[in-house]
């Protein structure tokens, strides 16, 4: 059996996340910082799409294992993933926010924290913002945006993924829908949700079967996935 660096990461994050429907574990693991406390509950009352809390627990145990200098995440909203990252590790940050509500108030959030020396935060869509304004190599490049356009997005910026590397795109299952759809389960989605769960689902398979990459799928948060590099001998 061939171990691979998506073998050993999963490894290494198992015990930090098996038991994340354990109350009082998630009791342990509530983030103890009135700041981003906060911005956390703003978003969640003002329907902000930020990410859930077992998810944000999976991305910052990541985190901690990479030990990232350098990160990339399409998708700020209002800046809660950027500033929970920035604070557990010594990362600088570069994010993509293609809103003008969100990016001010993203970057008004950054400014509470005292983060503006290692989160750039750059207006535009992450489909075509200059990759000049970017740095050469990142070693996480987090992926929570416009949720069609995810294969564009990840095509786009793998270029800029460091050899040990990572991938990481939220939200693959999008609130049960996309297992709806593949499995053709009778839902209450909308027409333009059902044509959303047909692509992620899509860029799911082609993760599933891209030869440049190791893919582990999660049911964790709203499903994440985790993305290496295959080496030259796999």
């Amino acid at each position: 059996m061939c171990i691979n660096k998506t073998m050993i990461l999963c490894y290494n994050i198992y015990n930090m996340v098996i038991n994340m429907d354990n109350l009082y574990i998630k009791e342990l693991n509530k983030f103890d910082c009135n700041i981003t406390n906060k911005i956390h509950d703003f978003g969640r009352d003002n329907n902000v799409p930020i990410i859930m809390d077992d998810g944000l627990s999976l991305l910052l145990s990541i985190v901690s294992i990479v030990r990232p200098k350098r990160i990339l995440e399409i998708g700020t909203a209002i800046g809660f993933s950027s500033i929970m990252m920035a604070l557990n590790s010594n990362a600088t940050i570069d994010t993509i926010e293609k809103k003008n509500d969100m990016y001010t108030k993203a970057i008004d959030n950054i400014n509470k924290v005292g983060l503006t020396d290692r989160i750039r935060v750059h207006l535009g869509d992450g489909e075509n913002v200059s990759l000049d304004e970017l740095e050469k190599e990142y070693d996480i490049i987090f992926i929570d945006a416009a949720k069609a356009q995810y294969r564009k997005y990840f095509e786009r910026y793998e270029s800029l993924l460091s050899k040990n590397g990572v991938i990481i795109s939220d939200n693959i299952l999008f609130h049960g829908y996309v297992e709806k759809y593949k499995f053709n389960i009778e839902s209450d989605a909308s027409k333009d949700l059902k044509a959303l769960a047909r692509k992620i689902n899509n860029y799911n398979e082609w993760l599933k079967s891209n030869p440049n990459y190791n893919t582990i799928f999660l049911n964790i948060g709203d499903g994440i996935a985790i993305s290496t590099k295959r080496s030259l001998n796999e």
